[in-house]
């Protein structure tokens, strides 16, 4: 079997992502990118004058030329690697599992004779699903509200709209004008991990905040949020610039706040007005959109903590014995 050229590489990259969801592929190509950046700083493949998809594609081929057994032995190094860089067991869980599944491809179109056969990571279903506070919250909508037109407007809306419907950063981003009915409050989400839209529906709150910002944008069609920043004046706002706005509003009311941070928050607040009301977990599930109940879970669980409260009991347990003993 002959040694892929990089050419063969970057159609097998194009290929393996072809057909994929857009989260997907974004996903995939900045796990893929980081492999070959890794092949490069161990000097495993050479670096050579190009653009960053001919590198990265050439970096590749580099791995693909590899034995068997030298292929196994370099990724079971950059999953050490990726938990020496402080990444989580999902996330190199997820790599190693995106190098399997090209791995496999290659196979499969007669690139390389073998396939990995890594273990991956176990993952444990846990997280820090803590959100910002209500009330910082309320305030970082406070303080986009004075902030002059347009940045304002956009602001506001972007708060109310991922708060109010829980979304993600890349759900924010993929929203386009033409998803927004005003009149019925419809919203039209693609949602992680999905090929068409959803139907939402927007709370007057954000209604009123989107409508706001619609005013000022104008309602020509295009991306729902733009960008002001001078390399990307009014064009789409980018995931970064999303994390860069919740990141400078938070910092103005002295918290450290996360984009998916207000996701959390809006589960948490669901999953008490579920409890309150007497209603089903699963209600709560269609309104987060998590495909199953046990994702959802993990926020209920941190959140119904008791762990506090046993460890006071058990203390005390202790401090009883002794002074049963004096």
């Amino acid at each position: 079997m002959t040694t892929p050229t990089r050419e063969e590489a970057g159609r097998l990259l194009a290929a393996f992502t072809d057909g994929r969801t857009p989260h997907t592929q974004d996903a995939y190509r900045r796990d893929l990118g980081d492999f070959a950046a890794y092949l490069r700083q161990q000097t495993l493949t050479p670096t050579r004058i190009g653009g960053q998809a001919d590198q990265d594609a050439e970096a590749i081929a580099g791995f693909l030329a590899l034995s068997a057994g030298r292929a196994n032995e370099v990724v079971t190094a950059y999953g050490s690697h990726l938990f020496a860089r402080g990444r989580a067991p999902g996330t190199v869980g997820r790599r190693i599992g995106c190098l399997r599944s090209l791995a496999k491809h290659a196979r499969m179109v007669g690139l390389v004779p073998w396939t990995l056969e890594v273990r991956l990571p176990r993952r444990e279903l846990t997280r820090d699903t803590r959100g910002p506070s209500l009330e910082t919250i309320a305030a970082m909508l406070a303080t986009a509200g004075r902030q002059e037109p347009p940045t304002g407007p956009r602001d506001v809306a972007l708060l109310r709209v991922a708060y109010d419907l829980a979304l993600r950063v890349s759900e924010l981003t993929r929203l386009d004008v033409a998803d927004v009915d005003l009149k019925t409050g419809a919203l039209w989400v693609l949602g992680k991990g999905r090929r068409t839209k959803e139907l939402l529906t927007l709370p007057p709150s954000s209604r009123e905040a989107v409508a706001a910002w619609l005013a000022v944008r104008g309602k020509d069609k295009g991306p729902l949020f733009l960008s002001f920043g001078r390399s990307n004046q009014r064009g789409r706002l980018s995931s970064g610039g999303v994390q860069q706005i919740i990141r400078t509003l938070g910092a103005a009311v002295g918290m450290k706040v996360w984009p998916h941070g207000l996701r959390h928050t809006a589960i948490t607040q669901a999953i008490d007005i579920a409890a309150t009301h007497g209603l089903s977990i699963d209600l709560v599930r269609q309104f987060s959109r998590h495909r199953t109940l046990q994702t959802l879970l993990v926020y209920r669980d941190q959140h119904e903590n008791k762990q506090h409260a046993f460890a006071e009991w058990v203390s005390e347990t202790l401090a009883t014995g002794a002074e049963g003993r004096a």
